[in-house]
């Protein structure tokens, strides 16, 4: 408990943690007002927006909190040897397998609060501008936190690994940085184009092919398999259809839809009709969109790449303590 509050109190007041945090609020902003501008948020679905804001926060998330995550587990050991405070701190009465799972779960924790941080902003920035937020949203954005959790936790322990095997923490964090960059943006562009061009070749479809490739050549890269993951909420296997109604505005030509109402059936498979009153021009539609399965759906039909998540952070998790135990701390 001792290694816990030491390093969770670190963590928090950590440059790294509030440049973080910081530099996401500071895009909510214009997000939101991109957003508030140009999208018809009031006659979402409950399914849509919660497909949104899925793909919204899990992707800040993969990208900003993944970078703080790799970069806190890379400086976790060498860092506090250059300072001298490991020795000082193996010689109260903890263990080293004490001392360092208490530092694992006290940075495991702060990913939590900052993926907590995030949706709650998330969430309060779109009631703010009218999206239809309810108890269902809160539990899926509950169950996306928790699933970012475990694949962000795969990234601070591969930081750890690094740690104990970089002596100097300036060129851990070198290392990391160049990690990230190769694993998490060169390597999945490699393997979106190997599956562009075996689609081409297969005539399958590129998503098919491409979650096909990335679960057997991306399984060390945790935000992939997390995208992945969240690309399935949708249950292509049942659909849900609803009468559209679009005004136009013949002087601005803005368009905004005005009324989403759900609907047994759509009589034709997508018709569309239109008519004039004033200035406007009115269209009316019916299309059948796929219904929102969740995350739990989502999971399920992507149990493989969850799985991988999680074994590949307790093949993390074991490499680097097996490390730490035996590391010279002089």
């Amino acid at each position: 408990m001792w290694g816990f509050k030491l390093e969770f109190k670190q963590s928090l007041r950590s440059k790294k943690f509030i440049a973080t945090i910081v530099i996401m609020m500071l895009l909510y902003v214009p997000f939101f007002y991109i957003i508030r501008q140009d999208s018809d948020i009031g006659t979402m679905t409950t399914g849509e927006f919660i497909t949104g804001i899925i793909q919204f926060l899990g992707g800040m998330a993969t990208f900003f909190i993944a970078i703080l995550a790799l970069l806190m587990g890379a400086t976790a050991i060498n860092s506090e040897i250059e300072k001298g405070t490991l020795r000082v701190a193996m010689s109260k009465p903890v263990s080293r397998l004490g001392y360092i799972t208490g530092k694992m779960l006290a940075q495991i924790t702060t990913l939590l609060i900052a993926l907590l941080i995030s949706a709650l902003v998330g969430i309060v920035g779109f009631m703010a501008i009218g999206a239809p937020v309810n108890g269902t949203v809160v539990r899926e954005v509950i169950l996306l936190n928790l699933l970012l959790l475990v694949g962000l936790s795969q990234l601070l322990l591969l930081g750890y690994l690094i740690s104990t095997v970089v002596k100097s923490s300036t060129s851990a964090l070198g290392l990391a940085l160049v990690l990230f960059f190769v694993i998490s943006l060169i390597m999945p562009s490699v393997v979106g184009y190997m599956a562009m061009t075996s689609a081409d070749h297969q005539n399958k479809g590129f998503e098919e092919v491409y979650k096909d490739y990335a679960t057997k050549y991306l399984f060390f890269e945790p935000t992939t398999q997390l995208k992945i993951i969240m690309n399935e909420v949708e249950d292509h296997e049942h659909q849900e259809c609803y009468k559209i109604v679009r005004r136009v505005d013949l002087t601005t030509y803005k368009d905004e839809t005005i009324n989403k109402t759900k609907v047994e059936k759509c009589e034709y498979s997508s018709y569309e009709e239109s008519h004039i009153e004033g200035n406007y021009r009115y269209y009316t539609t019916c299309t059948c969109e796929p219904r929102y399965g969740g995350l739990i759906y989502a999971i399920n039909k992507s149990m493989t790449n969850f799985l991988i998540v999680v074994g590949m952070a307790v093949l993390y998790t074991g490499l680097a303590l097996i490390r730490f135990l035996r590391m010279d701390l002089r």
